[in-house]
């Protein structure tokens, strides 16, 4: 596994993530699950006059499938949530195609060269456009 992969910012939040945990109440969740690795993660955020109020994540997987998903509640939370699909649509741009990105989200555009560790990159932030595109709970978990 090349080092570029394992840089710092992803070690970092892969050992302190952001957001990690069930959010209580949510209005929207959605998983994921890559069979190719086993990778399992599961979005709840709290959606308040169209900005995301909160958002957490519970996952069972990689360190860049952990440390996306923090990387994915440090830019997304406070944001409208034409804002946060905005970044959903950069950042599959950034692992899949050529876009660049600021921070701690340019670490994701290592995942260019390792087309088997895409999905792993991308898992939280198509959990969290399947969340914002579905119903809203009816019930809390």
């Amino acid at each position: 596994m090349p080092d570029e992969l394992f840089q710092d910012v992803i070690l970092r939040h892969y050992r302190q993530p952001s957001g990690r945990g069930r959010l209580r109440e949510p209005t929207h969740t959605a998983s994921q699950f890559n069979p190719l690795c086993g990778d399992e993660i599961t979005i709840d955020l709290r959606l308040m006059d169209g900005s995301i109020e909160d958002i957490r994540f519970e996952s069972e997987g990689c360190s860049i499938c952990q440390a996306s998903a923090s990387i994915m509640v440090e830019r997304v939370k406070g944001q409208t949530v034409e804002v946060a699909e905005g970044l959903i649509a950069l950042t599959k741009k950034l692992v899949i195609g050529d876009a660049e990105a600021e921070g701690d989200l340019s670490a994701l555009g290592a995942l260019r060269k390792h087309p088997g560790r895409q999905k792993c990159g991308l898992m939280a932030w198509e959990a969290l456009e399947a969340a914002l595109q579905g119903a809203p709970n009816v019930e809390a978990p």
